[in-house]
């Protein structure tokens, strides 16, 4: 089990979770944040069983380097996190430097970070452009946005409007200074963003579209809808951090059409 770390397995045995005990038919889960330097796990982790936690914390904290900056994330153990220990390094290094290249030395830009869960893109996303960048972000979940918002108050970032809200029903009443993103993100369930939200995107005047999908199958659903609203898939570039898994994890970048 590649996605099994040496922390994770260490936190399973300390706790036990292989002498069983369980009542039959229980979720198992055990969140265990990727020690990073020379940090320790001490109690920076959760075992859950059926959402509740056993051992442990609920709130846990993850840290990732990016850019040369460390990030620090405070996170509800039974909510939504990248599951390989490489892969909030290597997704949002990548995302980074796609935007970076989208604004193409900007002093200012405007951004949109969908579904954007505890702020894994938006914490380094909000300092682009020494600060000057103007965000918005949308997440359903109310506990995640919660800890995006804490999370940018941790490092004193005011420039970003985090709400917590159905994606397409929020994107219908942008403030005005908002309503015109340079880039848009989106990070989706499995689903996709579907044709409503596409529309919405293509609606905003967005010149660039970053894309992380997790499924194959929607994104090329999203891509066919992008390019109807005049979008061309400009790069494309495959992560597997679900090692022996038919899932794959992809980073699209369009451009809106100049023809």
């Amino acid at each position: 089990m590649p996605l099994a770390s040496r922390a994770l397995l260490n936190v399973a045995e300390k706790e036990h979770v292989w002498d069983g005990g369980f009542t039959p038919g229980s979720q198992i889960r055990l969140s265990v944040p990727e020690p990073r330097g020379n940090a320790k796990i001490t109690d920076n982790y959760a075992v859950l069983v059926d959402g509740e936690v056993t051992a442990g914390n609920r709130e846990l904290t993850e840290k990732v380097t990016v850019c040369g900056r460390e990030f620090e994330y405070g996170v509800d153990a039974g909510g939504f996190w990248q599951m390989h220990r490489h892969a909030p390094i290597a997704l949002t290094g990548h995302v980074m430097s796609l935007v970076h290249g989208e604004l193409d030395g900007a002093a200012s830009a405007c951004l949109w970070d969908l579904y954007s869960g505890s702020g894994l893109f938006t914490l380094p996303l909000a300092t682009l452009s020494a600060g000057r960048t103007r965000m918005l972000s949308v997440e359903g979940g109310k506990t995640a946005v919660k800890h995006a918002q804490r999370n940018l108050r941790a490092i004193h970032l005011g420039n970003v409007d985090a709400r917590v809200g159905d994606v397409a029903k929020t994107l219908a009443n942008v403030r005005n200074d908002l309503a015109k993103p340079d880039i848009v993100v989106l990070d989706p369930p499995r689903a996709g963003a579907r044709a409503k939200v596409c529309r919405q995107i293509a609606e905003s005047g967005a010149r660039s579209v970053v894309y992380i999908a997790c499924d194959p199958a929607s994104l090329a659903r999203d891509t066919a809808t992008l390019a109807s609203l005049g979008y061309d898939l400009a790069d494309i570039r495959a992560f597997d951090i679900y090692p022996t898994t038919h899932h794959v994890e992809t980073v699209a970048l369009f451009r809106k059409a100049t023809r």
